[in-house]
């Protein structure tokens, strides 16, 4: 978890996500928080994800983790990060990102069987955004 500088008190702030981490490193991470004994390292786990997922990082991570589909529960985060990032960050991508975002959203959506995942992406509003760019 080194990649993650500490703007300060962590409780009241998620640390800044500064650099893409390698996704064995995502993967050992997801792993650690859903599978993980101790408490402390759930909650370093859990507020790594969440640096993550606000990062512009988000993008690239949920994309990889989707296509690569290590387990359930990395895909589960990449197909949750790529909603939050479609409802709460939309704005980071470029117009012209709109078009192959879309076309990779229908992918992963024919390539899930999983309806936890594929509810992800079509939770009201996740989906809509592209629908009429």
């Amino acid at each position: 978890m080194s990649n993650v500088g500490n703007t300060g008190d962590q409780q009241s702030q998620v640390p800044v996500m500064n650099e893409l981490p390698p996704i064995e490193q995502v993967l050992e991470v997801i792993t650690s928080l859903n599978h993980g004994a101790q408490c402390s390292s759930k909650a370093a786990a859990s507020t790594w994800l969440t640096s993550l997922q606000q990062s512009i990082h988000g993008w690239t991570i949920a994309d990889q983790l989707l296509i690569r589909k290590h387990d359930k529960e990395s895909c589960y985060f990449g197909a949750q990060t790529l909603r939050m990032k479609l409802q709460n960050n939309f704005s980071e991508l470029p117009q012209s990102a709109y078009g192959s975002l879309r076309n990779t959203i229908i992918q992963h959506l024919q390539t899930f069987d999983e309806k936890t995942i594929q509810t992800q992406f079509i939770k009201p509003g996740a989906v809509a955004r592209l629908a009429f760019q």
